[in-house]
């Protein structure tokens, strides 16, 4: 198994060196480049790729998990543009890679992607356009914001963690493939579900429009 981390801090990287170099997180190769910089080529022969990579709490959990030697991407996508502490610029703000991210995962298509942003990106349109890039993509999509406190930490820091799958995309008998969407109007309105229209909502859930 071989994993890539790409992370554009300096002291992060040499940090994720030392921690392959230990053996506590999955060994393979850091990239220091911009995702702007990164290429479909760059990513071919790894098991995990991690982009936004930090310190590798995420190949550490993974493997803690028993993910095992699965295929598997993961980002923590930049999140001042959209932080309560930041400018509030939002996508406006050239920190905003998603873009450059979904951009990659439309090339590469990978089987399955974990990620995690602050919940205060939802307001700003950014879990619309993730659901709306991932769902054109024949991805299946889930999201929840957690906060630390419900791991009993003494604070509250809400973060949006979300989970895109390829394998659990549904098909009918036609072997069309639907979207998440489709499938919750389906299964809360069977036949009728064809002439509803569902958009998705800042709170998480699919409602009909009206």
């Amino acid at each position: 198994m071989k994993a890539y981390y790409n992370e554009f801090d300096p002291k992060a990287a040499a940090w994720l060196r030392q921690l392959i170099k230990d053996g506590n997180i999955t060994q393979g190769e850091v990239d220091e480049r911009s995702i702007k910089d990164v290429e479909t080529r760059d990513l071919r022969g790894f098991d995990r790729v991690h982009f936004f990579a930090g310190i590798g709490t995420w190949d550490y959990c993974l493997s803690q998990a028993g993910w095992g030697g699965r295929p598997i991407w993961t980002a923590s996508l930049p999140c001042q543009p959209f932080s309560a502490a930041g400018k509030g610029l939002g996508k406006s703000d050239e920190r905003h890679l998603l873009p450059h991210f979904l951009e990659l995962v439309k090339e590469c298509k990978p089987a399955t992607i974990l990620g995690e942003q602050v919940a205060a990106a939802i307001k700003h349109g950014w879990l619309d356009d993730l659901y709306a890039e991932m769902e054109a993509c024949d991805y299946a999509i889930g999201s929840a914001v957690i906060g630390a406190h419900s791991v009993n930490s003494p604070h509250i820091r809400q973060r949006l963690y979300w989970v895109a799958d390829t394998s659990i995309t549904g098909k009918t008998e036609s072997g069309y493939r639907q979207s998440h969407s489709e499938r919750v109007a389906n299964d809360a309105f069977g036949d009728c579900a064809d002439d509803i229209e569902w958009v998705y909502c800042r709170d998480n859930k699919y409602r009909p429009v009206k």
